[in-house]
This record gives structure tokens, sequence and C-alpha cells, in this order.
């Protein structure tokens, strides 16, 4: 009978990548998907290591998961991720439940760690594999362990060298390293016989992608030959760190016919003095420059940021720039966090940490005003004319009246990324569909298919 193994994905894009990876080698090696953790031979957690609230979920998740081994001792239990690899001696010592601990880079010999714990379970003790390498880095997920039929992730590039004082990245997923664009064109061109319409290629920082690869090449280079795949029809990428973002790739973004006019830029601060102290590379003024010189020349182009309040000595004047920028630049979306101190990390080392009630009010004043910008930008949405790729339904199908006619709710994104709910007789699901904006829905918008006559 096949092993059966339960697994739970947490934190970022590049996460979700990783289990999609996972899945296929686990299905490659003989096991089987198990429908939930009780049910499973092996449970995984692909965790995340970004903020300690993360963390201390996980923690918790675990000890629930300590119920699943009283009900049969001979489960194993295994933590992967970032998490793992940065609190793998505090895992063992608070969660004796766990048998296996593997790091991003160790996931072509899960298998063999599985095999081996069950095999010999409890008589070597806990097996811990978290060492940094390419270990099979040129593969990329099956089809099957998608969790898209649309839209797939293709990783590019892994781990990072920019020392962000306030990161973990680093030390969780070690120094950058770029894929061979060979295998990424060859992943790309499968996905696009498999029917997938969109890919977004992902790295911790995908604008410096090319570092350690011969023949050379950079990120816009790159992207014009995935530019060229037949049969995808859109591409995104994320995370771009601003330092990196050049003309050239403005360029690329620009003319390209498939590359999508949307980017996620964080600025993490509006401060000179904190993006110093944070070791970003960069200032407010030449963030904004750059910003002015996309908007200038990506037509449409909508741009995403991380927000970062209350780090380390931030004062009033300090956030007051912040939101400077915010109200600047406009932002389409943002992710806006509290300051979250990571162990290993210079930040933490500094201390002068924010009191949690100023961080937290803060936030909520950062919030209120993206609030607003996104309600304005998106009510100027209101009657424009928009091509969605539909995602799928986003809830099921009910009949309308008593001649079975179908009446389901889809949603679908706009090349600048904005989420667009509509409702259609027929399955959308994978087309792109034209839409005529009809109203707001929350950070969203609503629209209703272009009459054709």
């Amino acid at each position: 009978m096949a092993v059966k193994y339960h697994l739970e994905t947490f934190g970022c894009q590049m996460n979700k990548y990783d289990s999609e990876r996972i899945e296929s080698i686990l299905t490659q090696s003989g096991m089987e998907r198990a429908a939930d953790p009780s049910q499973a031979d092996v449970i995984l957690l692909n965790t995340c290591s970004i903020r300690d609230k993360a963390e201390q979920k996980l923690f918790s998740r675990i000890g629930r998961l300590a119920l699943n081994r009283k009900k049969n001792k001979n489960i194993i239990i295994a933590l992967g991720g970032c998490m793992a690899t940065l609190r793998k001696k505090e895992i063992f010592k608070r969660a004796p439940v766990v048998d296996i601990i593997f790091g991003p880079d160790a996931l072509k010999r899960l298998p063999e760690l599985i095999e081996k714990q069950r095999s010999d379970k409890g008589a070597k003790g806990r097996l811990l594999d978290v060492e940094f390498g390419d270990n099979g880095f040129g593969d990329g997920p099956e089809p099957g362990a998608r969790q898209s039929k649309i839209s797939a992730w293709v990783g590019i590039a892994k781990g990072c060298n920019n020392h962000c004082s306030y990161c973990v990245v680093p030390n969780t997923r070690g120094r950058e390293v770029s894929r061979p664009p060979d295998f990424i064109i060859a992943e790309v061109k499968e996905l696009a016989s498999a029917g997938y319409r969109e890919i977004i290629l992902l790295g911790q920082n995908v604008n410096s992608y090319g570092k350690g690869l011969q023949p050379k090449t950079d990120f816009s280079a790159f992207l014009r030959l995935v530019d060229k795949v037949e049969g995808i029809e859109r591409i995104r990428f994320m995370t771009s760190h601003p330092k990196d973002l050049t003309d050239r790739l403005i360029e690329v973004m620009a003319s390209a016919k498939k590359v999508c006019p949307a980017i996620h830029l964080p600025v993490q601060a509006g401060s000179d003095r904190i993006l110093r102290i944070m070791n970003r590379g960069y200032t407010s003024s030449d963030y904004i420059e750059k910003v002015n010189r996309l908007k200038k020349t990506v037509h449409g182009i909508t741009i995403s940021t991380d927000v970062m309040v209350g780090f380390p000595t931030e004062t009033e004047a300090d956030f007051q720039d912040t939101l400077k920028v915010m109200k600047e630049v406009g932002f389409d979306s943002i992710y806006l966090f509290n300051y979250s101190k990571r162990p290993g990390t210079r930040a933490a080392e500094r201390g002068e940490e924010i009191p949690p009630e100023i961080s937290s009010d803060r936030f909520n004043r950062a919030l209120s005003l993206h609030r607003e910008i996104i309600s304005k930008k998106n009510q100027n949405l209101v009657g424009t004319v928009v091509d969605v790729l539909c995602e799928g339904a986003y809830n099921d199908r009910r009949e309308a009246g008593g001649d079975g006619s179908l009446n389901v709710g889809w949603a679908g994104r706009t090349p600048g990324n904005h989420m667009v709910f509509f409702r259609s007789e027929r399955d959308c699901a994978g087309g792109i569909v034209r839409l005529v904006v009809t109203g707001v829905a929350g950070y969203n918008l609503r629209g209703r298919i272009e009459d054709k006559g």
C-alpha cells in the first residue's frame, strides 16, 4: 500500500511554489496525497519565518498535530521551509513530535528522509537536513501538482545577497542562485503545452537574475526570451528590488507583448534615515524617480509595494515621510507590516524597538491612507473596459430560474493585476474576457461582459 502524505503551506509565493515541487517529488516517488491529516502516514508543514506571529502560528499548529500522533504513533511529522532552517534547534526542543526538519534545498532528498525515518523510526533519532545547495533547482513541478490550471509559478532564482537589516532570507534561503535559462524556458514551454495562459516568475529578487550564469545574462534579456514562448498569454514577476530596477527592464516592460504592466516594488519606508539603517541601498527620491520613469514609459502600469512601520528608532517624522511617499506614488496595492524582530538580523541586535501601541497606531494610519488612495483609484476605473484572464468560479454554480441556465460568479485579473468579479452563464475559466467595470468591491472591482452590439 502506498504511503500517504498531507502537505500544508504557509507563507509567500516561493513557499507555495516549493510545495508544488514537494508534491511532484513525493508523487514521483510513489506516495499518494491524503485528503486530511487523519488519513496520512506523513504530515509535512512548509513554513514561513518572515514574522514572529507566523512562527507562533506554526508552533500552535504543531501542537494540534500532536493529537494525530496520539491516535497513530507511526505518523511522521516533517517541518520544512524558512522557519525550519532558522529555528531548527528550538523546534526540536519545543516540538518533540517533529521527526524531520528539512530546508528549502533538501526537497529532492525528502523521499529518502521519509523512508529512513519510517524504516527505523526512533532508533536513530530525528533527522535534520537544512544545508544550502542548488539540489535540483532546475526541476520544476509537474503540471499535476500545480495549484492552478491557468496560472503557474515558475522559480527563476532563490536566495538573496542584499542582507537588509530586518530580513532572515539570507539565513533561511542562502546566497542568491540563478536558475539556468534553458531549464526555465523548458518549464514554461511545458506549461504552455499543458494549456497554461499565465506564468509568474519568482525569486526573492527577480530583477538581479543572472548572477553566476555563463554565458552572462540579466533579467531584462531573459524576459525577452520568455516573451517569445508561444502559447503563454501573460507574464508577471515578483519580487523586484528598487536598487536593481534598470532602464533596460523598464523598456522591456513597455515593449514586450506578454509582460503585464504591473510590478511589485517594495519601498519599505519613506525616511532616508530608516532606509539607510535597513540597508536598502536607495533613498526615497531614488525610489520615486524610478516610479516616475515606470509611469512615463509603461502604459497603464500598476505598482504594489511592501510598507513596514515601527522599525527600530522610527520617529513620527520618519513615519510621516512614509505617508508622504504613499501619497506621492499612489500605490495600487500594499502589503503593510508592523516590524517583527527576527533572530540573527542586525535590526534585532540594535534594540531601540518602538512600543507596540505606537507601532499599531502607525499601522492603522497607514492603512487608512491606503484605503483612501485605493478607493479613489478604483472609482476612476468604473466605466472603463478591461481584459480579464478568468481564474475560475468564486462560488458554486446556481441555477437561475427554472430553465436550467447557469448564473455563475467568476473572478479574474486585469493585466494590471486588479481582481474583477463578474457573472456569466458560460464557463469562462482560462479565457480572456472583455468586461466593463461597473463598481468597486472593497479592494477589488465588479464588472459585466461587454455588449458586442
